[in-house]
């Protein structure tokens, strides 16, 4: 196994982990993050999604039709819209908190810029290598 494919085995096994709406929430957030013009995810900007709700499915590891109670769900909670190929994302704070998007971060801020990077408090020992 390569380097491609390994990454691709550990992106598909992160993506099937979790409750269905994260399931889906994470796929349409890596999607809006990797397909949108900025490095953030602006509210209200439509996106081209290549996936079929029957390919999210599959890649999920459920059913078409759970996947489309899911994204139904998602658009009655004004998160995301789905309109002739492409994804608007209403709330991306919201799609990146379903999504797991930032466990070690803050989540995006208001105008969907990327987050500021938290840094971890050590101590003056840690630092100087002393115990």
């Amino acid at each position: 196994m390569n380097a491609v494919q390994m990454g691709s085995a550990e992106a598909l096994m992160i993506i099937r982990q979790g409750t269905s709406l994260e399931r889906v929430a994470r796929i349409l957030w890596s999607l809006a993050s990797k397909l949108s013009a900025s490095t953030a995810v602006p509210a209200g900007t439509p996106i081209r999604v290549p996936l079929t709700q029957r390919q999210i499915a599959e890649a999920t590891g459920l059913t078409a039709i759970h996947v489309n109670r899911v994204v139904s769900g998602l658009r009655e909670q004004r998160v995301v819209d789905f309109h002739d190929g492409m994804m608007v994302v209403d709330d991306p704070r919201k799609l990146a908190a379903l999504a797991n998007a930032y466990p070690d971060s803050a989540p995006p801020r208001e105008d969907g810029a990327a987050p500021v990077q938290r840094r971890r408090k050590t101590s003056v020992r840690a630092r100087s290598g002393r115990r």
